[in-house]
């Protein structure tokens, strides 16, 4: 369990079977870490305290969530 836990910054997860394609994984980590995205995120916690957790899966097998 992490105790240092900002829920103003995002997480990515892959999986090792989609960390071995390739391109598709990198692209994925690049669009779904735009700032603006991020930025999204946010405000949704801030308009909605009962949020608990936000996610965007992609095809390559990545995915981004916050906190």
């Amino acid at each position: 369990m992490t105790k240092n836990l900002n829920p103003k910054k995002s997480a990515v997860h892959i999986n090792i079977e989609s960390y071995k394609c390739g391109n598709s994984v990198l692209r994925d980590f690049e669009w779904t870490g735009h700032g603006k995205i991020e930025e999204v995120m946010k405000q949704n916690l801030d308009e909605d305290p009962t949020i608990l957790r936000q996610y965007i899966g992609t095809y390559s097998g990545l995915t981004r969530l916050l906190p």
